[in-house]
């Protein structure tokens, strides 16, 4: 990785434990923050456990002269909230979006959202759904539903593949892998740029490598998608 990219990551603070029921929820939510905080005009909020599998991620500011957010809508056959939910939503794995008033106020709804669902009781397979911070922007933006206006784009599959039922290929080649399969991968890797990073020195980048390893892991276990 390029130096640059390191002076520029801020470690947060250390996870709470035990405070909510599954341990993907305050990464979430901090996730969620962070998109009503990025300092950029642009920006392009992307999972830890995906590759970016081409050059063409300059194509998505581009298009952000022009929509306000694009995404890719999840599927039946590759997503779990999907399924629970059972009506259309978006895979918060990958979102483009430019900083305006209608995606400043549909963020906000959504972390107010995501705070109010990870409250709530229920059974496990109810706890599970309002764990996900996709269920919280489902409400308020989804295919369906686009509740403050905004102008976007629906993007197709290759930009933010979650793979599908046995056969399923994307219609165009892969800018942006985010197949479950790959977060073991994804676990390793980032062991080793820990263990790089903690010899180099740098204690607050190394344990907040950490973390994101961490929360791979949970997800994982616990059946995230």
């Amino acid at each position: 990785m390029h130096p640059v990219f390191f002076q520029n990551v801020i470690a947060q603070g250390p996870l709470q434990q035990g405070v909510y029921h599954f341990p993907f929820v305050e990464p979430l939510l901090r996730r969620t923050e962070n998109l009503l905080n990025s300092p950029f005009e642009k920006t392009l909020s992307l999972d830890v456990d995906l590759r970016l599998q081409a050059h063409k991620l300059g194509n998505l500011f581009t298009l952000l002269d022009r929509v306000e957010i694009a995404m890719v809508a999840t599927e039946l056959d590759n997503s779990k909230d999907r399924q629970l939910y059972g009506m259309p939503m978006f895979n918060n794995g990958m979102i483009a979006y430019k900083k305006t008033r209608k995606t400043l106020s549909l963020f906000e709804a959504m972390l107010q959202s995501y705070r109010n669902n990870v409250a709530l009781n229920g059974t496990e397979e109810q706890k599970r759904l309002n764990a996900s911070d996709q269920r919280a922007m489902a409400p308020h933006f989804s295919p369906a539903v686009n509740r403050f206006q905004l102008d976007y784009a629906i993007l197709g599959d290759h930009w933010n593949w979650r793979g599908g039922n046995k056969g399923r290929t994307p219609a165009e080649p892969l800018i942006i892998n985010h197949h479950p399969d790959l977060r073991n991968d994804t676990w390793g890797q980032l062991e080793m740029l820990e263990n790089q990073i903690a010899k180099s020195g740098n204690k607050d980048l190394s344990d907040y490598i950490r973390q994101a390893r961490i929360k791979i892991l949970n997800a994982a276990n616990r059946g995230k998608v």
